[in-house]
């Protein structure tokens, strides 16, 4: 796996759900992550399947150091 890393926004559909704030690091195979949400049952659910995201990762030789799932601040 190559290090780096990137962003993106994702908007969701249902609309309701809002959009996903996606930043992502790789550094030495070991990946950081942190994910802004507009909808707290999206952050619930990511937060809920956060071992089928490391099983994923493991697939492809990293690992998922850090996870951080955060509801966006609203003005």
């Amino acid at each position: 796996a190559q290090d780096g890393g990137g962003e993106a926004r994702i908007r969701l559909r249902p609309e309701y759900l809002g959009e996903l704030s996606v930043r992502v690091t790789v550094d030495q195979g070991v990946v950081t992550a942190r994910l802004e949400t507009d909808a707290p049952a999206v952050r619930r659910w990511i937060e809920r399947h956060e071992l089928s995201l490391r099983d994923a990762l493991g697939e492809h030789g990293l690992t998922l150091g850090d996870l951080i799932v955060a509801d966006r601040d609203r003005p």
